[in-house]
């Protein structure tokens, strides 16, 4: 990343949860990897009740979620995005997995910033693509 431009990161917790890792820093490290050294990143950590009024209100789907991305960036301008990560979700996609909950939160946070960059899991082969992009990103983090 460049020294003078960095990303703005904002960090907003509506669901009370336990994480183990800095997530300014992780995020940090993550957009770096994606070649992304300006804009406004914004992370919301919630749980299935208000997921599911976003998903609702939004995206027309009355259901919960793992992760919902907006990306509100105006043609030719750095990217501004919005990130809604359901923490109740994550809690049970890492016992299902059998990873940590942390390992799921990571995932979501690489997942959501590949949304972000243009990158789609509506297919199989769009999902193979973006599961493959996670895991390159998250060896590349640590």
């Amino acid at each position: 990343m460049s020294d003078s431009v960095t990303p703005v990161i904002v960090i907003n917790r509506v669901h009370p949860f336990v994480i183990g890792f800095y997530l300014v820093p992780f995020i940090k490290r993550v957009l770096a990897a994606l070649h992304l050294s300006e804009g406004r990143f914004s992370y919301t950590f919630m749980g299935d009740e208000a997921i599911i009024e976003l998903n609702a209100a939004y995206l027309d789907r009355d259901q919960t979620t793992d992760v919902i991305t907006f990306n509100l960036e105006k043609k030719g301008e750095p990217i501004d995005g919005d990130v809604y990560i359901n923490v109740e979700d994550a809690a049970r996609n890492a016992a299902l997995f059998q990873h940590a909950f942390d390992d799921e939160i990571r995932l979501l946070i690489v997942h959501a910033s590949l949304h972000l960059i243009g990158y789609t899991d509506y297919s199989d082969s769009e999902k193979a693509t973006m599961h493959a992009m996670q895991t390159r990103i998250l060896q590349f983090v640590g």
